[in-house]
């Protein structure tokens, strides 16, 4: 039986309320007779009630059996609402990557990097449309808000962006594109992709982050510099981090590449798109990755790469992507 995850949830002391007060007392139970009951306790119950059986049997704490609501698993009552919501948070994030529903839910190119914010955003337009109940509830528990003014974009919150980035760092590129969800990446772009997941792009940003760390080292927002490019893809740069020290908010852009013999790389138009938006602000760090281990190793830095590559070359861009080599 398909789950209606599509109807109004309303407000999670209406959801605690439905779930400690009623369904325990009263189940088993049929579900019209439910709805029966429901109709005499408030409002609040009758319009969100659809959306409150959707998500408890999402979540398996009750199931449909003959028309018969049964509780499915025993339930504890938390000390305090935040405890529960958090616990609700990770039991609904649990489910999505169970039952597979990644890019259902979140699809790759809906996740951005909120650069102001230093946050995760997400253009909400597959939980607008199909999964309303998982969207409203999130909102509740304090998972994601939107912003001002931005009625299809939600925020996670600081907090939790663990938890998110758990659930969709396994997803795999190759399978985006074989099942054709995405096609806006071609089979170039698709490729770099994959290259950057590979065992030489991780250990060449993992090298990046720490030395942006380290030159950083007496930076006060020094926490703040990450690696954006696992959850944004299309960011057009794998890292954030701090143009000076005076410096107070992120404002330098850095596209990681690694090599292993010959300083050459690829470069996408995405890439060099956001090279050119930010200028000085934008570089390219080449890491050889026989002479990471070294201590004293200090990468190729290559300050405006737009500036350095791309004046006399915009008329050969006739590709998604762009080889670059033959340079000092």
């Amino acid at each position: 039986m398909k789950l209606d995850l599509n109807s109004p949830t309303g407000r999670f002391s209406t959801f605690n309320y439905f779930l400690f007060n009623i369904l325990i007392n009263l189940l088993p139970i049929t579900k019209k007779s439910l709805h029966e009951f429901c109709l005499k306790e408030s409002n609040d119950l009758i319009i969100s009630f659809e959306g409150l059986i959707g998500i408890l049997k999402f979540l398996n704490i009750i199931v449909e059996k003959n028309s018969i609501l049964y509780l499915s698993k025993k339930i504890k009552r938390f000390e305090n609402d935040d405890a529960f919501c958090v616990w609700l948070i990770k039991a609904l994030l649990d489910e999505i990557e169970k039952r597979k529903l990644q890019n259902d839910l979140f699809p790759i190119e809906n996740i951005k990097f909120d650069i102001p914010k230093a946050s995760i955003s997400i253009i909400s337009v597959p939980l607008d449309l199909y999964y309303r109940s998982l969207r409203d509830f999130f909102i509740e528990l304090k998972f994601w808000s939107r912003p001002p003014f931005l009625n299809n974009v939600l925020l996670i919150e600081n907090k939790y962006r663990n938890l998110f980035e758990n659930v969709i760092k396994n997803r795999n590129a190759s399978e985006v594109w074989v099942n054709n969800k995405y096609r806006k990446f071609s089979p170039q772009i698709l490729e770099a992709i994959l290259e950057k997941r590979n065992k030489n792009g991780i250990l060449a940003e993992n090298f990046a982050l720490a030395y942006e760390k380290k030159i950083n080292k007496n930076h006060p927002l020094r926490k703040m510099i990450e690696l954006i490019s696992r959850i944004d893809i299309s960011a057009g740069f794998d890292l954030v981090s701090f143009a000076c020290e005076n410096s107070r908010e992120l404002d330098k852009f850095i596209e990681v590449k690694a090599y292993t013999q010959g300083k050459k790389f690829y470069w996408t138009r995405n890439e060099i798109d956001k090279a050119r938006i930010f200028s000085d602000n934008y570089f390219i760090y080449l890491i050889d990755i026989r002479e990471i281990t070294k201590n004293d190793y200090i990468p190729t830095i290559i300050r405006n790469p737009y500036k350095k590559f791309m004046i006399e070359k915009e008329g050969e861009m006739k590709t998604e992507i762009l080889s670059i080599s033959g340079f000092q």
